[in-house]
């Protein structure tokens, strides 16, 4: 009679198939193997900062400097155009309130102090309409902008009867823009 191994006598009763202990070991490495491969997506959503991180927020900071100035620019554009739809409807008093919002945001803005000066020409306010364009004649660059500076001060001065020097400010105009007939018809009527 032969006699029986003992291991196998106990995995018969086990019910498991006997397997090579070095066939269990590489079975269980390659599983591991394809574990670690299956959940590397895991490990990598939890690092939540990419190593570019640094450069990102850069580049982001960047683009943020350059869309902020613009959206302030657009802001005094919209008051300075909401200010011109008002003296359009002849609403002058809420035309000046719009131009000097604007001109609190940039107070270089030529065309806030050209039409803060129009605004207070209708309201009869000659003396600060002749002070707002010459503010913008300071800040003008263009020949045509300084000559209806020039212009409109001569205007708001021969309101006031300074008929002088309204002819000085139509001379000043007329050197800038040598062809402009109303300011000659103006300076003849001052004269």
């Amino acid at each position: 009679m032969k006699r029986r191994n003992p291991v196998t006598i106990r995995s018969s009763l086990r019910a498991e198939p006997q397997v090579a202990p070095q066939a269990t070991r590489s079975a269980l490495f390659a599983w591991r193997r394809r574990r670690h491969k299956l959940f590397a997506w895991r490990r990598r959503r939890h690092n939540l900062i990419p190593s570019s991180f640094p450069a990102l927020a850069c580049v982001f900071l960047a683009c943020l400097a350059l869309v902020l100035p613009a959206a302030r620019a657009q802001s005094t554009r919209s008051l300075v155009n909401g200010g011109n739809d008002m003296y359009g409807d002849q609403k002058f008093s809420d035309a000046e309130v719009n131009y000097r919002k604007a001109l609190e945001k940039e107070k270089e803005l030529v065309q806030g102090h050209f039409n803060l000066g129009d605004a207070l020409t209708k309201q009869g306010k000659f003396d600060e309409a002749v002070k707002e364009y010459q503010s913008a004649l300071a800040k003008a660059e263009g020949k045509e902008t300084k000559a209806y500076a020039h212009y409109n001060i001569g205007n708001s001065l021969m309101k006031q009867q300074h008929y002088q020097d309204a002819v000085q400010s139509y001379i000043d105009a007329l050197k800038l823009e040598p062809k402009d007939d109303d300011t000659k018809y103006n300076l003849s009527y001052a004269l």
